[in-house]
């Protein structure tokens, strides 16, 4: 389509929405047989008065003169049947006043397309007013205001790919302009990411390069950003979008809603995962949740359904909140359309610097520490890097955390008014831990009944006005938006420390209370890390860990909370186990606990029945079907190890419900694949080392499972050299630490094996 085209009928649908049409209620109209007049480039009859309209984008004084005569021509044939009418001329670039004047002399309105428009939507106004309103949970780290400043962005690593038409794209690197290239063409993108990892403030990033264009040419949309969870239970587009203007101050608020309609606006939805609260289920009653979530966004599925053609939309929110691309799609009202999902990772070794200049000339960040921008940009306001690189992380995961909540609540208790010493800010973060994994969210709210009962708790004591003070301005949390005074947690390695920290200060202490209560998820990986190094740092043996887990089932039979507290037990137990031991679990019975990753490839559970449990991953091998673990009626995402569900040992699950199957991320699946031996050495110690996050792997460890004497375990010991030369592991006494920064690197090797690019394979590859 030529571009006069497309003028024409971006007016028409201008002109549709100033005066409260239908779509299609205003159209060009053909003239048989005038010699002036062959078409009229719109018209709409209403009935007080017909509009007639003609659009160009041409500035010379001949083509105006041209479109006047036409005008009048149109406007005599109309007299046979209007009593009313008024003739339009509608120019893209303002006319000088020889246009003008020539065209009022014949009784012709004439105006550019943004006055046109600002008859009934002001872009101008609505992004002044939006850009003064927060942006989801971004905030200015200097000092917690929403008013952050225009280069805060940094660009963050993202890959993309479509789904939802059945498309097998392998992910791709995309930029941020390619993103916006996407919105433009009126294709969907889902931004998905984990917590603290920049979503909120990528959309801020696009809304601002979208209004610059609006700003700069008058055709292009103007982003409409939206943040989701100020709109729970919405039913309906307008609803959204006029409570919305409301809260800005855009008048009048129903422009929005017109604009909307007539498909001039882009729309940057933040937060689909924080749209409505969702009532805690049975974890393995996996369909009440999915119709929880798609009950919640009804609205915003409207508003994507009923936008026009065109209409490009990015929808922000957490990667693991869906089940499925499939239920993606489906929730969100795009199914059948091709969809654009981008992932945000963390910041690369580079983006981390370059963010951290901004506040402080530190570099060589530790491999454990999260490139978040929050828990970053929250360390160089506090003045605590220099601190955080001076831990040991040699020494694990567990010391690296412990080592960090220490540093951490020894800064905050320096403050001149600080009421609380370092332990019990500690304690009280770790209870808000607890509180927040019970939240549907995972992060909060934590409210401030929670933050002073949480005190309350740990000292017995009524928290007074110092320490109101330092309880609303915790490290880790932050504010949210549509209630001041309650808070998130800011990065969830962060919060999965503190949880872990509770759990083991649980099992040490016995104060189980802590954590009775219903959760949502279980306990992650970092939080089980950290779990399980506290307790062997107190002595604390695998075989005592299993002994609480009983305790607590035994005597407190009417307290079904605990089972989760048991589940935990569990985990932090098998992640004390060594490599091809065995975990007795003196015949426990765990009943609606959530376990998120529980590994029996090489290691063996035995004497352990989990029934109506959710696992959110389990990977089998050697160590399952050794093992004695019964699963009935659990509900398991997803499984590695296996093609299918088929090939499980039947004997060992009962009515079990299963997601799907990944046979591709265990050493099995590697030593079938078609590459050299040296390769598959590779893949195999990548695997091991980087699908653990934050764990190290004795040497002898990633040997074990290989053919025995075989060419792949001799090529073991060269591909750590490799790999220690490249950066991308650091070895101490025996142990291999994978290096965080080169996540992204590894997946792509993993994903593309032989066929990788990447210097690394090629120098493996062609290794003698």
């Amino acid at each position: 389509m030529k571009y006069g085209q497309i003028f024409e009928d971006l007016v028409r649908r201008v002109a549709e929405a100033v005066w409260r049409l239908e779509p299609g209620g205003c159209q060009p109209e053909w003239y048989r047989g005038d010699p002036i007049l062959h078409e009229l480039d719109g018209i709409a009859r209403l009935p007080e008065m017909t509009h007639l309209l003609m659009a160009t984008a041409e500035t010379k004084l001949e083509k105006i003169k041209g479109d006047v005569q036409k005008l009048d021509a149109a406007e005599r044939h109309e007299r046979k049947q209007a009593t009313s009418i008024k003739k339009w001329l509608i120019t893209e670039k303002q006319l000088n006043a020889e246009h003008i004047t020539h065209a009022r002399s014949r009784g012709v309105e004439i105006l550019t397309l943004a006055q046109f428009r600002d008859r009934f939507f002001n872009g101008r106004d609505y992004i002044s007013k939006r850009r003064n309103a927060a942006f989801g949970s971004s905030r200015n780290l200097r000092d917690g205001s929403i008013s952050i400043p225009e280069d805060e962005y940094v660009p963050l690593p993202m890959s993309a790919k479509a789904i939802g038409t059945g498309s097998t794209e392998a992910s791709s690197v995309i930029r941020l302009e390619k993103l916006i290239e996407e919105l433009a063409k009126g294709r969907p993108v889902v931004l998905i990411g984990p917590f603290g990892a920049g979503k909120s403030l990528t959309s801020r990033e696009v809304f601002l390069k979208l209004a610059k264009e609006h700003l700069s040419s008058q055709g292009k949309a103007v982003p409409v950003a939206i943040n989701l969870r100020e709109h729970w239970g919405a039913l309906y587009a307008d609803e959204i979008l006029e409570r919305h203007a409301r809260s800005i101050g855009y008048s009048p608020k129903e422009g929005l809603t017109v604009a909307w309609r007539a498909g001039l606006t882009c729309l940057i939805l933040d937060g689909f995962d924080e749209v409505a609260s969702q009532p805690i289920a049975k974890p393995s009653d996996r369909q009440f949740m999915r119709r929880l979530r798609y009950d919640a966004l009804q609205a915003t599925r409207d508003l994507i359904r009923n936008a026009p053609s065109g209409t490009g939309v990015l929808l922000c929110g957490r990667d693991h909140y869906f089940d499925s691309s499939d239920e993606l799609t489906h929730a969100l009202g795009l199914t059948g359309r091709s969809v654009r999902l981008v992932r945000v990772d963390e910041f690369t070794e580079q983006q981390a610097t370059e963010y951290l200049r901004k506040y402080a000339s530190t570099e060589g960040l530790p491999d454990w520490l999260p490139r978040k921008p929050l828990i970053l940009g929250y360390l160089a306001h506090h003045r605590l890097l220099d601190s955080i690189l001076k831990i040991d992380a040699a020494k694990g995961f567990g010391f690296a955390w412990d080592s960090f909540l220490r540093l951490v609540c020894e800064r905050e208790a320096q403050h001149d008014r600080a009421a609380m010493v370092p332990s019990t800010i500690r304690h009280v973060l770790e209870r808000l831990a607890c509180i927040a994994r019970a939240t549907p969210a995972g992060d909060g709210p934590i409210t401030s009944l929670d933050l002073a009962d949480a005190y309350t708790s740990e000292t017995h004591e009524i928290p007074g006005e110092g320490v109101l003070m330092q309880l609303q301005r915790l490290p880790g949390l932050t504010p949210r938006e549509q209630d001041p005074s309650a808070r998130s947690f800011v990065d969830e390695d962060f919060l999965q420390a503190l949880q872990g920290s509770a759990i083991a200060r649980a099992i040490l202490e016995g104060k189980y209370e802590m954590a009775a209560r219903k959760l949502g998820t279980g306990l992650g990986r970092g939080g089980i890390h950290i779990a399980s190094y506290l307790l062997e740092r107190e002595g604390f043996e695998v075989g005592s860990v299993i002994g609480v887990a009983a305790h607590v089932l035994r005597e407190a039979m009417d307290q079904r909370d605990l089972n989760q507290f048991a589940g935990d037990c569990i985990a932090i137990a098998l992640e004390m186990t060594p490599d091809e031991g065995i975990l007795d679990c003196k015949n426990i019975e765990v009943i609606d606990g959530i376990i998120q990753r529980l590994d029996l490839e090489e290691k063996r559970i035995n004497n352990l029945t989990l029934r109506s449990c959710g696992i959110d991953e389990l990977i089998v091998g050697e160590g399952l079907l050794n093992s004695t673990i019964r699963f009935e009626r659990c509900v398991i995402d997803r499984i590695s190890g296996v093609p299918s569900s088929e090939a499980l040992p039947g004997a060992r699950f009962s009515e079990c419900d299963f997601g799907k199957c990944d046979d591709t991320s265990t050493n099995a699946a590697i030593l079938r694949l078609n590459v050299p031996p040296k390769l598959k050495a590779l893949m195999t110690v990548l695997r091991k080392l980087y699908l653990q996050a934050g764990g190290g792997r004795r040497v002898a460890a990633l040997k074990r499972g290989l053919p025995g004497g075989g060419a792949i375990q001799g090529h073991i010991d060269g591909v750590i050299r490799s790999l220690e030369h490249e950066g991308m592991v650091v070895v101490t006494e025996e142990v291999v630490h994978p290096v965080r920064r080169h996540i992204s690197r590894v997946k792509e090797i993993l994903a593309t094996g032989s066929l990788s690019k990447d210097p690394l394979v090629r120098e493996i590859a062609t290794k003698e």
